[in-house]
């Protein structure tokens, strides 16, 4: 199989200043922002650790979009989308979305893959996925590093 790491864990939020507020009390930083149209991703972790907490945010939506079933997922890293799919496959794993540039980005290719019990799991192309840096929200204050 491909090589593979854990590249973060996802969580959907509304409001992300508290939550922000909350990640930084523990010790994470806020090293990243990536806009994906109306929403945004902001990505955390703590210092020296490669596996992030990614807080996808949709300020316009209503309090239960957090709480979607099924709304989180497992993010890992490979370094070759399509191989890794063949290989998969082969092991009777389709996606259950296509591989796609979210929000039609260039810099990011994913597909997400359901576990049995209907978690996802996204599959980033390309072996070291870093984040941007882009415009964050003012109430956020500056990136951490």
């Amino acid at each position: 199989m491909t090589m593979m790491r854990v590249h973060h864990t996802n969580i959907r939020v509304v409001d992300p200043a508290p939550e922000v507020r909350f990640y930084r009390s523990l010790g994470f930083q806020l090293f990243g922002c990536m806009r994906l149209g109306a929403l945004y991703t902001l990505y955390l972790s703590l210092p020296g650790d490669s596996n992030c907490v990614e807080l996808t945010v949709n300020e316009a939506a209503d309090a239960s979009w957090p709480r979607d079933m099924g709304s989180g997922h497992v993010a890992i890293v490979v370094d070759d989308l399509d191989e890794t799919l063949r290989q998969l496959a082969s092991k009777g794993i389709e996606p259950i979305v296509a591989p796609m540039h979210p929000a039609n980005r260039s810099d990011v290719r994913v597909c997400f893959l359901q576990g049995p019990s209907g978690y996802k799991v996204e599959l980033i192309d390309g072996g070291d996925f870093r984040p941007p840096k882009e415009a964050l929200p003012a109430a956020l204050g500056d990136y951490d590093r």
